[in-house]
């Protein structure tokens, strides 16, 4: 997957340099989350590693959500080439940073931000930010949110904690607590292994407020969809491919 994932971005990098696009192109290539573990025997576990990171696709630990990507083309100032931001940025973020270098205004219903100046360099920290990175039944389970540095999880998570490692030996090591209400702080533990939750307990409530408030169908909340494929978006009636059906 990674070797085809990589040939595909490469043939498309030399397209735009073959139609001679390149140099006036801004191409971000993002996932979406962190790797499937093998956190059981069946499907849908897999064999993925986001060591040293804690859990991994469908978890609300980082190994599921802080995702990796970049930016290219010739668009980026060479300064900026081959250097690496740490900062919290979104996926909504990208919308608003490609209108910014097209000269488009931001639509003021936009959840994102022009985050263009982080990308290429810029040394002033990142301003503190408020992102729920899932709401589930009013807040109250498999929810978080992120506010700057700290990070609030809600939920039991059973058997899908731990930490899988790289390398050959794929070693596996369980999570060192499973309560409830975690409370992490992502700069001094990327690794989310302390649990800040009874040592802080203002900011606890006051996260938990905001998931609930997230979580309320008055702030415009919707309960998640059945995820299951509809017979009228198959390929075969629509030449091929997955489509819209209504």
């Amino acid at each position: 997957m990674m070797n085809d994932l990589d040939e595909s971005v490469g043939d498309f990098v030399d397209l735009l340099k073959a139609k001679g696009m390149w140099e006036n192109s801004l191409v971000w290539v993002t996932t979406d989350n962190g790797g499937m573990t093998h956190f059981m025997d069946t499907f849908p576990a897999s064999t993925s590693s986001n060591w040293p990171l804690r859990g991994g696709k469908a978890s609300l630990f980082e190994g599921g959500v802080r995702a990796l990507a970049w930016v290219m083309g010739g668009v980026v100032p060479p300064v900026a080439r081959g250097t690496v931001h740490k900062g919290l940025l979104h996926a909504v973020d990208i919308v608003p940073t490609f209108a910014g270098r097209a000269g488009l205004p931001k639509l003021a219903n936009w959840d994102g931000r022009d985050v263009w100046t982080q990308l290429v360099g810029a040394t002033a920290p990142d301003p503190v930010r408020e992102i729920p990175l899932n709401v589930y039944q009013e807040g109250t389970n498999f929810s978080a949110i992120l506010r700057g540095e700290m990070k609030l999880i809600q939920g039991f998570w059973g058997l899908y904690d731990g930490y899988w490692t790289a390398g050959p030996e794929y070693d596996y090591f369980p999570g060192p607590e499973n309560a409830t209400v975690k409370l992490f702080n992502l700069t001094a533990d990327p690794l989310e292994a302390h649990n800040l939750a009874l040592l802080l307990p203002s900011l606890t409530a006051e996260l938990t407020a905001r998931l609930a408030w997230y979580g309320d169908v008055k702030n415009g909340y919707r309960p998640p969809q059945v995820n299951e494929p509809d017979p009228r978006a198959f390929p075969s009636l629509h030449n091929g491919t997955w489509a819209p059906f209504e």
